[in-house]
């Protein structure tokens, strides 16, 4: 329910507050008394929308700071919407609790939090509670926006939402599978069919395969046989020239490992030197992050009692801020209590609170630079900490955390730079069986270099060619069936995979296509506005809000006896019973049409629970019903808040200006609004 309404500068009120209750409260006035603003600056504080021509037009004339204030109360929870304009132009927008604490802030985001709040937009609001009487009736005639007005009072936009939610889920469930598996149900037919021909290949290829692994044993025999004849030619083909050859090659080789060696010693130097460099930092490491640490929570200390001294000098000054407006009468009496006195109470006395500032301000001056100190100490200890940390990463990259490492490293430089100096000494003395055991490739071209040394055998130049091109001949057989095996072998590791992977997926896919199919079932016959269960409680709210309006024209005794509420398409139409026989609505006198509207509205009003607000706004409800009508009318909405207030949970605020109609009715509490000079609204309760 709206608790109250504050306006300041708003249209025709300087500064007035409304306080609403439950059940009814009538804003009783002439026309240009200020009834309309109180509803505009509800709508304009929660929906940030105006009735008006412009923001501009709502700021009261002559002034240049308005706001609009509605406090409302949603399940036992107060809350506050505050709206303001400055020079004529929006001006922030501000949604807070009891606590104070800001939930909302900016157009945007304070409409989405009301909305959220009361369950209603302000479209929504102004077709459910605030629609005026003569546009009701208007809406009752026509049929498309009453469906609209109906839809609203049986919540049918939970209906579109479920709906919408279950077909985004359903949207979510395949993008899911789409990123798990790379496919959806939708892609089974071809997935089956993969499966399927993968079966084939491997049951075919299989047999090829091992025919083909077979060959290539058979060639591959023949292959090698030819491969250790050449080899024993070209061993005996020995020469001079090739003996040359080979000792340059093993000369090249040497020198190249040398030059590996030499590379690697130096690595290991400059290892050595840099890491030697930060022992010494990184052991101070553990030693600055405890005084960092140490610094930190003297700095926290320092800061809250900086901040425990700024709420104070805060307090301070507020305080002598009331202290200012706090002066013992000229008939020497308090100023808040009345009685007489000599000197008001310290607290509120601004000397003494004066005194009390500057004895904050000085401890906060002494707390600011001592926050400085540390500011400085912790950014000098944190330099060296983090350098104490990068020489730990340094050593902890090079495998060092002790001395003896160190020292180790030291040791292995020295031993290499006295091999490299060494092999480099015997292999310019071609000293070359001493330098073969540099290393295991070294070695064994110092073996063969000894063999072509020790003999050169007769080479017979038409054999070894022979052989070669036999050699030539299996070696181009054996690749060609190599690739031929290979090109199965990747088919059968494709179809392998293909039914390993895809099988566990299909079947994944086929319970999902199933869970979709049965979602969607559940969402066409239950959510969807077209299923049986939505028509049905459109029929039954229908039914419901026939039978309370009937009994409501029962009250209001018109000719008409009742109403019946059906959907034809997409309107609502009425069918009236009378004396003279069932007719349209629009067929009745335009004074039935006004108690119809009236009955319609009230059996609304009844079971309209679904927000949380529980308002609803009747704008000259009775402006175009007889005094006999008026009466019965008053009847009707005594009964119906009776039974809403049972539990105190709808209000009526109705705006009118038949002051003696109401007055005489004795329903709810009555605001009278008056404006006599046309320039402020003046309210008495």
């Amino acid at each position: 329910m709206i608790t109250s309404v504050e306006l300041n500068n708003f249209l025709s009120h300087r500064k007035n507050i409304i306080n609403f209750d439950h059940g009814v409260t009538v804003l009783v006035g002439h026309n240009g008394a200020g009834k309309s603003a109180i509803m505009d600056a509800i709508i304009f504080s929660m929906f940030g929308e105006k009735r008006r021509d412009s923001i501009e037009k709502l700021q009261k004339e002559g002034e240049n700071q308005t706001y609009a204030k509605t406090s409302f109360e949603i399940n036992g929870k107060l809350y506050h919407t505050v709206k303001k304009i400055q020079n004529g132009s929006s001006k922030g927008h501000e949604i807070t609790d009891d606590s104070g604490s800001l939930l909302a802030k900016g157009a945007t985001e304070a409409v989405k939090k009301i909305k959220e709040l009361i369950d209603l937009d302000y479209n929504d609001l102004r077709i459910a509670s605030i629609v005026p009487a003569d546009e009701l009736t208007r809406i009752i005639t026509e049929g498309s926006e009453l469906r609209i007005l109906i839809d609203k009072v049986m919540g049918a936009e939970k209906y579109s939402k479920l709906e919408k939610l279950l077909k985004e889920a359903i949207k979510d469930f395949r993008i899911n599978l789409q990123d798990m598996h790379g496919y959806t149900y939708e892609n089974l037919v071809p997935l089956k069919q993969r499966i399927s021909d993968a079966k084939q290949n491997k049951k075919k290829f299989d047999t090829e395969l091992e025919k083909l692994k077979s060959d290539l044993e058979e060639i591959d025999k023949k292959k090698n046989e030819l491969e250790k004849k050449i080899e024993v030619y070209k061993k005996n083909s020995g020469s001079k020239e090739k003996f040359e050859e080979k000792k340059d090659e093993f000369t090249r080789h040497v020198k190249n490992v040398i030059e590996q060696r030499r590379s690697e010693y130096e690595k290991e130097k400059e290892k050595f030197v840099k890491c030697e460099k930060q022992f010494p930092i990184a052991a101070r490491k553990k030693e600055l992050q405890d005084l960092v640490n140490e610094i930190e929570n003297k700095i926290t200390e320092n800061q809250e009692a900086i901040q425990e001294l700024s709420k104070e000098i805060s307090s301070n000054i507020e305080k002598m801020q009331i202290a200012k407006k706090l002066q013992i009468t000229d008939d020497g009496k308090c100023p808040v209590c009345n009685n007489e006195t000599d000197q008001l109470n310290p607290w509120f006395q601004e000397e003494h609170l004066e005194k009390e500032k500057q004895e904050n301000e000085s401890d906060l001056f002494g707390l600011n630079q001592q926050q400085e100190k540390l500011d400085s100490t912790r950014s000098e200890n944190k330099s060296s900490l983090e350098n104490a940390k990068t020489a730990s990463i340094i050593l902890d990259e090079n495998g060092i955390s002790n001395k003896e490492q160190l020292e180790e490293i030291e040791r292995n430089v020295g031993k290499q730079n006295n091999e490299i100096t060494s092999f480099g000494k015997m292999l310019e003395s071609e000293q070359f069986l001493e330098v073969s055991t540099i290393d295991s490739t070294s070695t064994d071209m110092y073996r063969s270099l000894k063999e072509l040394q020790k003999s050169a055998k007769e080479f017979n130049q038409i054999e070894f060619d022979e052989l070669e091109k036999q050699f030539g001949k299996k070696k181009k057989e054996y690749d060609d069936k190599k690739e031929e095996s290979g090109k199965l072998k990747a088919i059968l590791e494709s179809s392998g995979r293909d039914i390993k992977v895809l099988t566990p997926i299909v079947e994944e896919l086929e319970l999902a296509k199933e869970f979709v199919s049965d979602i969607d079932k559940i969402n066409s016959d239950i959510f969807s506005t077209q299923s049986k269960t939505f028509t049905g409680l459109r029929y039954s709210t229908l039914r419901k809000i026939s039978d309370k309006a009937s009994s409501y024209l029962e009250i209001l005794k018109t000719q008409v006896q009742r109403v019946n509420l059906f959907q034809e398409r997409a309107s609502v139409k009425i069918d009236c019973e009378t004396v003279s026989g069932i007719r349209p609505v629009k067929n009745l006198s335009s004074g039935e049409q006004v108690c119809v509207a009236l009955a319609i509205r009230l059996s609304m009003a009844e079971i309209m629970t679904k927000s949380p607000l529980k308002v609803m706004i009747l704008d000259e409800p009775t402006a175009h019903l007889d005094q006999e009508h008026c009466e019965l009318f008053l009847n009707a909405l005594r009964k119906l808040t009776e039974k809403l207030n049972e539990n105190k949970n709808f209000q009526f605020i109705i705006s009118t200006h038949q002051e003696e109609l109401w007055a005489n009715a004795k329903i709810g509490t009555i605001h009278r609004l008056e404006n006599p000079t046309g320039k402020n609204t003046v309210i008495d309760p």
